[in-house]
């Protein structure tokens, strides 16, 4: 998935760096939403490893951003396909789900559901091992299989199965300072993953499995860690199969925790839906309440401001507004209250 928060890098780069530790506590939970920059066609060299670097990166280019957010698997069409998960991700563009397990040992994907196929991993594919610090090593094995037939002029029927094999070796090889294009971050780990992958094809006949052919590929990623919330994955990079260039990139825009429950007054604030894409409502407005309610970027700029006229809800077009971080302030005689939405078109 690429495609992974409400991040403002003001972070000072004189900062000391401790060693960091991404922990269960750094892996993404029910309602976090997050924007990313991507470049698909960025390429370079790999920085160095080691203890204490100055990773600078402040030069990716950010071709196309991209929104998504993890919501609970259960209720979701292909969660009985994959009910050992308990996060899933939608795509509307393609109409599918995809489906992950957050938990004690790490970040795990198991696959993919949609309504022409299912993509599953058992055992799931890791993403990242919890607890890891610098200098700590790990494997994990992930399998797809899945069973084909067809049927030839003749009308015979053969059946045939592809098995898929994922190694992914995981090495924390450094940790320092990170600086992207919107900002510094201190105290950031830097995780090498190496992952060849081995693709064979069997003709099943009866109880033999017989192989045809299979082919062998490797790729290695490089993924950049910030300890201390659920939005830890800041940086990505795939290089090529010997991990020296890159070929793709993504970071960290911007995150966001929604519908999470918590205590608050009668008078607060309310929006639905959250990721809006064409409006949003307000609600949670007193009736007797005359004032203002103001629309703000992820940087604190003013975009617009709007009359409350003695109404319970608001309603906002936001589809001219770009995928992003936005806040909702209200300001009245009941008080001021300020609300977190997403944008996702």
């Amino acid at each position: 998935m690429k495609k992974l928060y409400l991040l403002l890098f003001c972070l000072s780069s004189l900062a000391v760096n401790a060693q960091p530790n991404i922990t269960v506590s750094d892996l993404p939970v029910v309602g976090l939403a997050f924007t990313m920059g991507t470049d698909s066609l960025f390429t370079g060299t790999i920085p160095a490893a080691g203890a204490n670097q100055n990773w600078n990166l402040s030069t990716l280019l950010n071709r196309l951003t991209d929104t998504s957010g993890f919501m609970s698997s259960a209720g979701t069409p292909y969660a009985g396909t994959f009910n050992t998960s308990n996060l899933a991700a939608y795509d509307d563009e393609t109409n599918s789900y995809s489906y992950f397990t957050s938990g004690a040992n790490g970040f795990f994907i198991n696959g993919l559901g949609s309504p022409s196929m299912n993509y599953i991993l058992q055992p799931a594919q890791c993403f990242i091992p919890v607890p890891f610090t610098f200098g700590d090593q790990q494997t994990n094995v992930a399998r797809n299989v899945i069973d084909t037939s067809y049927t030839d002029s003749t009308g015979t029927t053969y059946f045939l199965r592809n098995v898929v094999n994922i190694t992914s070796v995981f090495n924390a090889d450094g940790y320092g300072t990170l600086t992207l294009p919107n900002g510094v971050l201190n105290n950031t780990l830097r995780v090498k993953i190496t992952e060849p992958r081995y693709d064979s094809l069997f003709s099943l006949m009866g109880p033999l499995q017989i192989l045809i052919g299979s082919s062998a590929s490797q790729t290695t990623h490089y993924r950049w860690f910030q300890p201390g919330n659920q939005a830890a994955y800041v940086l990505g990079i795939e290089a090529d199969s010997l991990g020296t260039s890159a070929n793709f990139s993504e970071y960290l825009l911007a995150s966001i925790i929604l519908n999470v429950p918590q205590t608050r007054d009668i008078s607060a604030l309310e929006l639905s839906p959250n990721p809006a894409r064409d409006k949003i409502i307000i609600s949670g407005l007193n009736i007797s309440d005359a004032g203002f309610i103001y629309l703000y970027s992820s940087t604190g700029a003013l975009i617009d401001r709007f009359a409350i006229t003695n109404t319970r809800f608001l309603s906002l077009d936001v589809s001219k507004l770009q995928n992003g971080l936005y806040y909702i302030q209200s300001d009245s005689h009941h008080g001021n209250h300020v609300a977190k939405f997403m944008v996702s078109h």
